[in-house]
């Protein structure tokens, strides 16, 4: 079974569009606060329920704040490796294609 570059992003691409689709039909249905609504036990007070609605918000972009913020950082850190290793140490690295793939 061979697994091409196009076509595992083919499927990556429909597996997005029937997120995107189920997350409209959603919307659609119910508007965005039957996205945001706390469930139960955090919904039993009317006066909470909004307050905890808009921490539970808050929270979701701090902490998607705070991954891409790591994977920047892992980022830049893998680019300070790779130019430590081959301008510094004169390592030479290469992807080579795996056993059995057409090249």
């Amino acid at each position: 079974m061979f697994w091409g570059a196009g076509k595992v992003l083919s499927g990556l691409g429909d597996e997005v569009k029937d997120f995107v689709s189920s997350l409209w039909a959603e919307k659609a249905d119910q508007g965005i606060t039957g996205l945001l609504a706390p469930v139960a036990p955090y919904n039993r007070s009317t006066l909470l329920t909004p307050v905890v609605a808009a921490v539970g918000v808050v929270g979701v972009l701090v902490l998607s704040g705070v991954a891409a913020a790591s994977l920047a950082a892992m980022t830049t850190a893998l680019i300070a490796i790779y130019f430590l290793l081959t301008e510094v140490f004169g390592y030479d690295i290469q992807l080579s294609p795996t056993p059995g793939s057409p090249v």
